[in-house]
């Protein structure tokens, strides 16, 4: 009989290769712990551990010995104490795998027969830890004087010692690295760790007043084209097309429409509030009644579902013009803000992300009500402000209309 006809249920199908901490030698105890075996089970361990090496621990010089090294394009910090998988599976490694060429790992494994497994002194990472995003973990950076206690009495604090190293200004560097190796070939972002003690910020102008919400898009306007008198290249590259308002009620109708019919006739309204504000449609959207809503903005609408004014206020919309994509071939729509850097507060990374996305300067003041913090995975380090524009500076955009300066 052939060998596919002695295959049964579950046959010929390939195993998932388990992790470390799973494998045993053939005949082991699966109450055995690891490095309690001798003879030949303790060379398979051993081996084991060899093929997955501890990552090199760096505390100084971030740019010239850390990311030379790893070249990662990104970043993360974890907080001090952070018991995420990641984490978790390095500070494993680390103490149970020897240094390279010590005297610890010439004789691993023998210990490893003896019962035992070399410890090594980096067993804890007590302090903000920088991981790279790459698959293969080869080197991690720690930063010292930042250990839980400092960072629970001050996290701003620690978060800008760490910030300071990495865009430290590097001291030694190779050089055949001098011309492409810059500070600028990388980003450093949050784990979910710390964005759970201090989200990313987003803002939301919102207001039952059509009116009040338009002058806070005019004065956006005006401050965009007060940056572009500066150069063509004064904006960030971040930055919209376009601000538009649009009533809260029509966005939720777009994000719970079923058919693509419906869609459609709710996009019809949009496309016409936004060229009554303006907004140009490119001859590619001549018959384009197609709006993508962003993930932010998605996520406040459900956020604020059943809230009493939710079909009576108004909101504030960032507009990319994506017509000519050829993936999307559409308008797409998106609240301000965005990833808090290391050493901000919420509100001080969306004041930031709502400048460089929209142009429009804003601080606490124009906080109304208390922020609302994203639900789900995926959202939960996110926190919603919602915007209203002062009373003094309504009064002074009123009295700079053209119909309150008229004689008599």
């Amino acid at each position: 009989m052939s060998g596919s006809a002695h295959r049964g249920r579950g046959h010929g199908r390939k195993k998932p290769k388990p992790s470390c901490l799973e494998t045993r030698p053939h005949g082991a105890s699966s109450n055995e712990e690891p490095g309690t075996l001798g003879g030949q089970k303790g060379h398979a361990l051993t081996r084991l551990y060899r093929e997955k090496s501890a990552p090199v621990v760096h505390t100084d010089e971030f740019f010239s010995k850390f990311h030379l090294k790893c070249r990662a394009a990104r970043y993360k910090v974890h907080m001090p104490g952070c018991q995420c998988s990641k984490i978790s599976s390095i500070k494993h490694l680390l103490e149970n795998t020897p240094k390279p060429g010590s005297e610890a790992e010439t004789s691993s494994t023998s210990d490893a027969i003896n019962g035992s497994l070399v410890q090594t002194p980096l067993s804890q990472l007590n302090g903000l830890v920088v991981l790279p995003e790459v698959k293969k973990i080869s080197a991690i950076y720690v930063c010292e004087d930042t250990n839980w206690i400092m960072f629970l009495k001050n996290r701003a604090t620690t978060e800008l010692k760490l910030k300071s190293e990495v865009f430290a200004t590097p001291l030694t560097v190779p050089s055949h690295e001098q011309r492409t190796a810059t500070s600028s070939d990388f980003k450093v972002s949050c784990a979910i760790c710390l964005l759970r003690r201090e989200p990313n910020g987003f803002v939301c102008v919102s207001s039952p007043s059509v009116r009040s919400v338009e002058m806070v898009r005019d004065l956006a306007q005006r401050q965009k084209m007060e940056c572009m008198k500066h150069g063509t290249n004064s904006l960030h590259p971040d930055h919209c097309d376009y601000v538009c308002v649009l009533p809260r009620r029509l966005l939720w109708d777009l994000e719970i429409a079923k058919t693509r019919g419906q869609a459609a006739m709710v996009c019809k309204d949009i496309s016409t509030l936004m060229q009554s504000q303006g907004i140009p449609f490119g001859a590619l959207s001549g018959n384009l009644n197609h709006h993508q809503l962003g993930n932010h903005l998605k996520s406040l609408l459900w956020i604020t579902k059943d809230d009493t004014d939710s079909n009576s206020v108004h909101w504030m919309v960032m507009v990319y013009d994506d017509t000519e994509s050829n993936k999307k071939k559409c308008f797409s729509l998106d609240l301000p803000g965005g990833k808090r850097h290391l050493g901000e507060t919420s509100f001080d990374g969306a004041r930031r992300e709502t400048e460089e996305e929209t142009s429009l300067q804003v601080d606490e003041t124009w906080i109304v009500g208390e922020p609302r913090k994203g639900r789900g995975k995926g959202n939960e380090g996110n926190i919603y402000y919602f915007l209203r524009p002062p009373a003094d500076l309504m009064l002074k955009e009123l009295e700079s209309n053209s119909f309150w300066q008229q004689p008599g």
